[in-house]
């Protein structure tokens, strides 16, 4: 996920923060962010109770599949973006998603300046042909 947002990150960490009974919190239970814009908070508790409950291989080895799957009395919350943008796949798991990712470094990477996930969706508005590169993968 070559696209981590500092913005998106700080925002979610606060939406935690906001309620202490959370033990998890994310954007992606209901994705509206694009693919690889992942981030989850979750408290030590959340994740002690999962490590000594957990039998499936898949949850012992993903951790939080066991946190917010709904049936472990944990208090959850999905973190939306305003914007339905989850069709966008901003992640590498195949060649194409790997051009892709180079196309955006290349027209946007400076090193005197981090990019966020806005000047990104600015960059795909001017550049549309940038997103087709990958968008024949299912997210």
């Amino acid at each position: 996920d070559p696209f981590k947002d500092p913005k998106i990150i700080d925002k979610i960490i606060r939406h935690y923060f906001s309620d202490s009974s959370f033990d998890y919190v994310s954007n992606t239970i209901k994705p509206t962010f694009p693919l690889g814009m992942d981030v989850e908070v979750f408290s030590f508790k959340a994740l002690e109770i999962a490590y000594k409950n957990a039998t499936s291989e898949y949850d012992k080895e993903h951790v939080t599949p066991y946190i917010y799957n709904g049936n472990n009395n944990f208090k959850i919350s999905n973190f939306r973006h305003e914007k339905q943008l989850s069709h966008l796949r901003w992640t590498i798991d195949k060649k194409n998603d790997l051009l892709m990712a180079r196309e955006v470094y290349r027209k946007l990477y400076n090193q005197n300046k981090i990019f966020y996930m806005e000047d990104i969706l600015q960059l795909l508005e001017t550049y549309p042909n940038i997103a087709n590169i990958n968008s024949n993968y299912n997210t």
